[in-house]
């Protein structure tokens, strides 16, 4: 396997778990709301939201990717600044995740992405 390759492997594992990852909990939290008896219509609107971002992030547009990230250190600032140790831990996976979203096998990933 080339370099090359091998990167865009590696920047296709990482991006792949972080967006399956991202519309599992918003799948999760619609259908908590939804057997809470809550209108179910923003977490619905929100998961569909989600699901295009990530869909956009995984066809290699920059644009997605910076709002995703964008969006994972505002929550990981949030988080942060909770106190507890357990949201000081998700903070953490929060900004870690977003600065992630910068290295350079999912740069590689994404260049190629969008050439496809």
């Amino acid at each position: 396997m080339t370099p090359d390759a091998q990167a865009i492997q590696t920047g296709w594992r990482f991006t792949t778990a972080l967006l399956g990852t991202l519309c599992l909990t918003s799948l999760v939290s619609t259908l908590l709301v939804i057997l809470a008896g809550r209108s179910p219509v923003p977490p619905l609107i929100s998961l569909a939201l989600t699901g295009w971002l990530c869909w956009n992030v995984y066809q290699g547009r920059d644009w997605a990717r910076m709002v995703v990230a964008l969006l994972l250190l505002w929550t990981g600032a949030q988080l942060l600044l909770g106190g507890v140790a357990v949201t000081v831990v998700l903070g953490g996976l929060h900004m870690l995740a977003a600065a992630l979203l910068f290295t350079p096998g999912v740069r590689t990933y994404m260049a190629y992405a969008r050439q496809l």
